[in-house]
């Protein structure tokens, strides 16, 4: 969709998805729920410069969803854990979309040492597969370069898949205490 009406992303969504990458000769693969949500969105919400794809355990990962809701430019976060703690954040969002998608933020990291240097990009964009799911649309572009001249770039992009929530049998008759940061 070419489209700058943002979508409403508000909704509970399964914290593990599916991670989708592209190959080298431009096919798609699918690493079926390898993604934590909580883990991305928490560290761009602490500023932290990583997108990060860690893969995730489904066996061993505490947490089971996560709630977004958007109002003006913040995108309020609830994580809530298998044992029944939440934990809740703040991160801004830019409100004029494309795509049918939210920019949820990009940032710059660079590194130079004498005669060497190299520049990271990294952005997110969110958005809402017809079924409900919620889409994540990640870049990075990495340049490196001796004295200004670039020698050698590479950029990567990745769409993750993030289904609605639904409730096991037991987890809606849990406790919820709050950790916010």
């Amino acid at each position: 969709l070419e489209s700058k009406q943002c979508p409403d992303i508000d909704g509970e969504y399964s914290n593990l998805g599916d991670l989708s990458k592209e190959s080298d000769i431009g096919t798609y693969t699918v690493e079926p729920a390898s993604i934590s949500l909580a883990h991305i969105l928490a560290g761009r919400a602490e500023n932290e410069e990583r997108l990060n794809f860690t893969q995730a355990d489904a066996t061993t990962d505490a947490h089971r969803s996560v709630h977004l809701s958007v109002a003006d430019n913040t995108l309020q976060v609830i994580v809530k854990r298998a044992d029944g703690t939440i934990r809740t954040f703040q991160m801004p969002v830019e409100r004029e979309c494309s795509a049918s998608m939210i920019d949820a933020g990009a940032a710059w990291d660079g590194t130079t040492t004498l005669i060497a240097s190299a520049v990271d990009r990294s952005s997110m964009k969110l958005g809402r597969a017809e079924d409900g799911a919620l889409l994540m649309r990640t870049n990075q572009s990495i340049g490196f370069f001796i004295t200004y001249m670039p020698i050698f770039g590479m950029k990567d992009q990745r769409w993750i898949r993030f289904p609605v929530f639904t409730p096991e049998s037991g987890d809606a008759a849990q406790n919820t205490t709050a950790v916010v940061l």
